[in-house]
């Protein structure tokens, strides 16, 4: 998996509380994990403490962090368009701080995705909108709007999730 880039995409909405044991929780699931990864917050016009804490998180810069922050409340969808557009990764997971959706499982989807590339298991088109996630790409017959993308990261990764170990 060396040379692969994961950007984990992250809405935040007063998320104060969540944001920190976020960061850290992805920090020991990606430990050794052998590529590299970033984190991308975006606070969403929270009106606590969040963006204070994620300004906090990039200055102590533990792991790759970026933040983007709006003005005021968008709605998650912007939130994760904005995201996408700031992920440099090969590869993207959108993810929600609050851990209901744990870190460990992006890893190990991740695994399974560089593992399945590497053997034929899982379809290139998959790859081809995991990889262009955040653009207008074209698997060869149609153009996808950013809306369609973000609902194909969610296909793509649950099949590479349901992809038996």
């Amino acid at each position: 998996m060396n040379g692969m880039k994961l950007s984990l995409v992250v809405p935040c909405y007063n998320e104060a509380e969540n944001v920190i044991p976020f960061q850290e929780a992805v920090i020991q699931a990606f430990d050794g994990c052998g590529y590299d990864y970033e984190i991308v917050f975006v606070d969403d016009g929270s009106t606590d403490a969040t963006l204070h804490n994620l300004k906090k998180i990039f200055a102590a810069q533990a792991c790759p962090v970026k933040v983007v922050s709006f003005s005021r409340n968008f709605g998650k969808e912007a939130g994760l368009y904005a995201g996408l557009h700031y992920a440099s990764g090969d590869y993207i997971s959108l993810i929600d701080a609050d851990l209901q959706q744990r870190p460990e499982l992006v890893r190990q989807m991740a695994e399974i995705l560089a593992d399945g590339l590497s053997n034929g298991t899982i379809d290139p088109f998959c790859r081809k909108i995991i990889n262009q996630a955040g653009q207008v790409v074209n698997d060869g017959t149609r153009h996808f709007s950013p809306e369609e993308l973000l609902k194909m990261d969610w296909l793509c990764a649950n099949v590479v999730g349901s992809i038996p170990p």
